[in-house]
């Protein structure tokens, strides 16, 4: 028995004596070894991650994606009552940012999808583009332009565009601007926006092919 222990039992019977001399007994509380006495448990903390503005975390920055409320009413005017809903317009896409690059390369991601968007708002598959669909999609969409507004393109629609159209559109380019990880705010270029000598923009593997087809084959004598 160890010194500490010898010492609380003397105790122990120390005041087991005193209780019998006054009739009553009184219990002497034990001694804790320390080293049977659990340490206090720390919660780890934890850390508190940075939403984005669309729902998604985004490590330390967050991403806001805004379209100007009025965007295709600056385009066209609204059909005729009784014609549907939508604008006599072939709508462009401007797109007001810090990083330019990031956003022109969303705007030529979304302007591929584009291609496959019907009047009614769906975005087609590969096979159903193929085939005799009796759904109307755009004829065509722009290059990238490098305006001193910000990158945009521009479709052709025939002059027509339907909600459902509009809508989809809408949702595609804020989805690929989100994707960039950037923050940005989708716009109507200005009706009197030339782009006369306007540069295009081209993602780096379609601008190497154009540098390297540039490059003459040296000539042996």
């Amino acid at each position: 028995m160890s010194g500490r222990h010898r010492f609380g039992a003397a105790v122990v019977a120390l005041g087991m004596a005193l209780a019998g001399c006054s009739g009553s007994v009184q219990l002497v509380p034990a001694f804790d070894s320390p080293t049977m006495r659990a340490a206090p448990s720390t919660p780890s903390p934890q850390p508190s991650p940075s939403i984005a503005h669309d729902g998604s975390v985004k490590g330390n920055s967050a991403v806001s994606v805004t379209v100007a409320p009025d965007i295709f009413d600056q385009q066209g005017e609204r059909y005729e009552e009784g014609l549907g809903d939508g604008w006599e317009t072939s709508p462009g896409f401007l797109v007001e940012t810090d990083d330019q690059d990031k956003a022109a390369a969303a705007l030529y991601a979304a302007a591929g999808r584009f291609m496959s968007v019907d009047q009614n708002g769906k975005e087609l598959t590969p096979a159903e583009m193929t085939g005799d669909y009796p759904q109307y999609t755009p004829n065509y969409v722009s290059d990238v332009y490098l305006t001193e507004l910000g990158p945009m393109i521009w479709t052709d629609t025939k002059g027509e565009l339907s909600r459902g159209m509009a809508e989809t559109m809408l949702l595609i380019l804020e989805a690929e601007l989100r994707s960039q990880g950037i923050t940005a705010h989708v716009t109507a270029p200005p009706a009197d926006l030339s782009l006369d000598g306007t540069p295009i923009w081209r993602p780096p593997t379609e601008t190497a092919l154009h540098a390297a087809a540039d490059v003459k084959a040296p000539t042996s004598e």
